[in-house]
C-alpha cells in the first residue's frame, strides 16, 4: 500500500507543446541510407588485392547498380551517391583487371610448358653443341701444343 501511496503522490509536470521547437523532417531523412562506403570499400580492395578483385568487384558491380537503381526510384538516400558511382567503377575495373590476371597466368603456364620446354629440349641436345670437325675450329696440333702449357708448374716469385 504504501508504495502505491507514493507513486499516485508523485508530482505529474505538464506536457507543453511547442510547434516552433520541432523540426520538420524531409522525406530524405526518412529514406534508408545508401550502402556507399561498404560499395567503396569493396571496389578499392578489388582493385588493390589483384586475387580478390575477380570475386569483389561483381559484387561492388551488383551492389552499386541496385542501390544506384533504388536512388533513382526515391527508394534511397541520394546522400552518399558518388561514393556508390565510384565504387561501380572501381569494381568494374577490379573486374576486368582480374580477368586480365586469369587470362595471363593461363598464357604463361601455356608459354612455360610448351614454348619453354621445346627451347630447353633444344638447348639441351649435345648435338647443338658439336662443331663438324671439317671446319677446322680445333686442330690435333692446337692440341698438343697446349698440353705442355696447362702442365708447367707456375714460378712462384720470391
Amino acid at each position: 500500500m504504501e508504495d502505491e501511496k507514493n507513486v499516485d503522490e508523485t508530482p505529474v509536470m505538464p506536457i507543453s507543446f511547442d510547434p516552433k521547437a520541432v523540426k520538420p523532417v524531409s522525406r530524405e531523412e526518412l529514406l534508408p541510407s545508401n550502402r556507399g562506403g561498404l560499395i567503396l570499400c569493396l571496389g578499392i580492395v578489388g582493385v588493390s588485392v589483384c586475387c580478390l578483385g575477380i570475386i569483389l568487384g561483381p559484387i561492388a558491380t551488383i551492389m552499386a547498380r541496385s542501390d544506384l537503381k533504388r536512388i533513382k526510384n526515391k527508394e534511397m538516400s541520394d546522400s552518399g551517391r558518388l561514393a556508390v558511382v565510384i565504387g561501380q567503377i572501381l569494381g568494374i575495373l577490379s573486374t576486368l583487371l582480374g580477368i586480365a590476371g586469369i587470362v595471363l597466368a593461363v598464357l604463361g603456364g601455356w608459354w612455360v610448358t610448351t614454348v619453354q620446354v621445346e627451347e630447353w629440349e633444344r638447348w639441351s641436345d649435345d648435338s647443338y653443341y658439336e662443331v663438324p670437325a671439317d671446319e677446322g675450329y680445333w686442330d690435333d696440333a692446337d692440341a698438343d701444343a697446349d698440353e705442355g702449357y696447362w702442365e708447367e708448374e707456375a714460378e712462384i716469385p720470391e
